[in-house]
């Protein structure tokens, strides 16, 4: 949903008579307003297309285009189409806490090449001119694929994770960028596999690392990015955590066991299971809007 709460955006994964589909519906009417409808060159190789955002004004809408390998900006005054072509497949646009710039994460090719990145784009020059580019370091990391990326609370520094590919969900690192000067300061690597999300507490002291690969959470130092403890939750790989609005639980969902774990953020412990199914696949919990699903209003 825009900012202003007047559309909301819907993408697919998949090709709508060959052509790859956004559509805008307006929330007074409930009905679709617009639908922009994408040309493609190439065939699909799995989803065509994943994560959208906002710019903070709610005129333009970001989405990815995985076919051809093209970031897509909607100009929602007039419809217009502006794609910039990306160096590896696009996943995950995240706009600065100022709106000034846009982080779009890419997924890589290789180690050496073609790395996990984050492209950053400045949004207040015409053209939306690419300024940066972080490249992760890839230490030790024996898969390769760029998953998302997110900003600390306070907007200093971003975040950029390295999952690996859906079959080999095993990448640990996570970088840490300087959100000023572009710079790698710090990097974990955590006892979590498949890292994906890096979800900020509400008092911004930690980062919560979730994944795809085994039933560990692990919590990262938001001031100096030091690893503080890896955590054994439930029977398998860890999916996403939502926090009280005072931050003293954390609520994370196990894709393996299907249920619902509450963490003390006090003792870093796991309190209590929710049982919500008696089969896998828990999923996403939330529960406030966010333009980025990492982070919180600020």
């Amino acid at each position: 949903m825009s900012p202003d709460g007047k559309w909301v955006m819907i993408n697919h994964w998949g090709l709508d008579g060959g052509k790859l589909r956004v559509a805008f519906i307006d929330t007074a009417s409930d009905k679709v307003a617009k639908n922009v409808e994408l040309d493609v060159a190439g065939k699909p190789k799995g989803p065509t297309s994943m994560h959208n955002a906002w710019s903070y004004d709610s005129r333009f809408a970001f989405t990815v285009d995985r076919v051809d390998d093209n970031l897509v900006v909607i100009d929602t005054r007039d419809w217009s189409v502006k794609k910039i072509h990306t160096p590896s497949k696009p996943h995950y646009p995240v706009p600065n806490p100022d709106g000034r710039e846009l982080w779009l994460v890419v997924e890589g090719k290789d180690a050496v090449k073609e790395r996990p990145a984050a492209l950053v784009f400045d949004l207040t020059q015409a053209g939306m001119p690419m300024i940066a580019r972080v490249d992760m370091p890839l230490t030790n990391q024996s898969v390769i694929e760029g998953h998302h990326g997110n900003f600390t609370q306070d907007g200093r520094h971003f975040y950029l994770l390295n999952r690996g590919p859906g079959n080999k969900s095993r990448g640990t690192e996570v970088a840490v960028f300087d959100a000023k000067t572009k710079k790698l300061v710090a990097r974990a690597e955590p006892a979590s596999t498949g890292i994906g999300h890096a979800y900020n507490t509400p008092d911004g002291k930690y980062a919560v690392i979730t994944n795809y690969g085994n039933n560990r959470i692990s919590i990262v130092d938001a001031h100096n990015f030091r690893l503080v403890k890896d955590l054994t939750v439930g029977k398998g790989r860890m999916g996403h955590v939502a926090f009280t609005p005072d931050g003293r639980y954390g609520y994370v969902s196990n894709a393996g066991d299907g249920n619902l774990h509450k963490i003390d953020m006090a003792s870093l412990a796991d309190v209590k299971t929710i049982q919500t199914g008696n089969f896998p696949g828990g999923s996403q919990v939330l529960n406030v809007w966010t333009n980025v699903f990492e982070e919180l209003p600020r």
